[in-house]
């Protein structure tokens, strides 16, 4: 959803930003799976890495979060359009 590349490499990465406790991140636990974004290797690699993000310190994290909510967003309106998922 990121970079557009739809490969092998694709796969569900489940949010890490500045807010993942709030939708079930805890110490061992992910988020809840409606959080994911599909992202390539080299996409999730950027956000888990913390390479993702304009902006210095506390900025840059919220730049980042904000960055991977709204491919979450794209992501549940892909799946939906792809009838994944059914509302």
């Amino acid at each position: 959803m990121n970079c557009g590349i739809r490969d092998d490499t694709v796969v569900a990465a489940h949010y890490q930003g500045i807010r993942s406790s709030d939708y079930g991140k805890g110490k061992g636990q992910k988020p809840h799976d409606l959080c994911v974004a599909d992202l390539c290797h080299k996409c999730h690699s950027a956000f888990d890495n913390y390479k993702v993000g304009s902006g210095i310190g506390l900025a840059k994290k919220i730049d980042a979060s904000e960055q991977f909510q709204h491919l979450i967003l794209k992501t549940i309106v892909r799946r939906i359009k792809d009838g994944v998922i059914k509302l």
